[in-house]
């Protein structure tokens, strides 16, 4: 079996990454099925004391799991944080072209239309709404009632 060093540095890193991965994968989850991502985020758990990161780690004993701690959660929140403000924006923006474009050409030609076609149709509407929230945030976005 070949092994991988790290240092202390770059296990408390691989915690890190291990943990924001399977938060990514799982947070969004509505089952509670094990993945092999619980796994392999338990299993660099398991050895977070050994290289002095045991105030990452709280084991528990009915279940004989290793999961995050309190204090390893409070340190990746902002990270978390920051990716959910950045892809809320970035999904908004698309969503809201994608919309457009369609409503302007139709369903079928946008279909029909080239990756390179549609980017280039659609960069100027992104751009307009990240303007736009950019300026305004969401203070200007109302639902219409009716069509």
């Amino acid at each position: 079996m070949q092994t991988i060093p790290f240092t202390k540095e770059q296990y408390e890193n691989l915690i890190k990454l291990a943990y924001l991965g399977e938060w990514m994968i799982n947070s969004v989850r509505i089952d509670d099925t094990e993945t092999a991502f619980d796994e392999l985020l338990g299993h660099v758990l398991s050895h977070a004391k050994g290289m002095g990161h045991d105030r990452y780690v709280e084991y528990d004993k009915q279940l004989e799991k290793y999961f995050p701690s309190e204090k390893l959660e409070e340190e990746l929140h902002d990270y978390i944080e920051d990716y959910n403000n950045e892809t809320f924006w970035d999904e908004l923006a698309g969503r809201l072209a994608e919309r457009d474009l369609v409503k302007e050409y139709g369903m079928e030609k946008v279909e029909r239309m080239s990756f390179d076609e549609r980017t280039e149709a659609e960069h100027p509407l992104i751009d307009k709404y990240y303007d736009e929230f950019e300026r305004n945030g969401v203070d200007r976005i109302v639902i219409a009632d009716g069509e």
